[in-house]
């Protein structure tokens, strides 16, 4: 009997993963005493594992703002010890833009309870939303028809 050589180009179904919805940092990565802390920890991660120099995040940084981002500026936002240069929302959300990583927006909703999602699943969400509102539906009719069988009795 002879072996089949399996194809390389295709995929293993026992080795698939659906796709990650919600992007984050592993927790004990960013454990921090206080919420700038967190931040600060967010950031420098993101901006480790970019694929960028941070004169390249602060270039394009600019470039989105239309004002002058030093990567000096960069270096402030993610020290813990610098109490007095945090992050500005605009800033904040430019880093998101440049780097392509949202998981520093996660890492501050999470105490919200709340994460951030591209908005190509938005819709997956409405079919959940959708499908469990009619499984309410159906055991609402299922027990008003059994209690119709049963001769209106409660």
């Amino acid at each position: 009997m002879t072996r089949r050589i399996p194809d390389p180009d295709q995929p293993n179904l026992l080795e698939w993963q659906p796709a990650k919805v919600v992007k984050r940092f592993a927790a004990e990565l960013i454990r921090a005493a206080s919420m700038r802390a967190k931040l600060c920890r967010s950031l420098k991660l993101t901006l480790k594992e970019c694929g960028m120099t941070r004169a390249e995040v602060a270039k394009g940084m600019s470039d989105y703002l239309g004002e002058t981002i030093t990567p000096g500026a960069l270096n402030q936002y993610i020290s813990e010890s610098m109490d007095d240069r945090i992050v500005n929302a605009v800033r904040f959300i430019s880093i998101v833009a440049v780097t392509g990583d949202h998981r520093p927006l996660n890492a501050l909703l999470d105490d919200l309870g709340l994460v951030v999602i591209e908005k190509k699943y938005l819709h997956w969400i409405d079919v959940g939303m959708l499908d469990e509102q009619r499984k309410q539906l159906d055991r609402a009719y299922d027990s008003a028809r059994q209690r119709a069988k049963a001769g209106g009795r409660p």
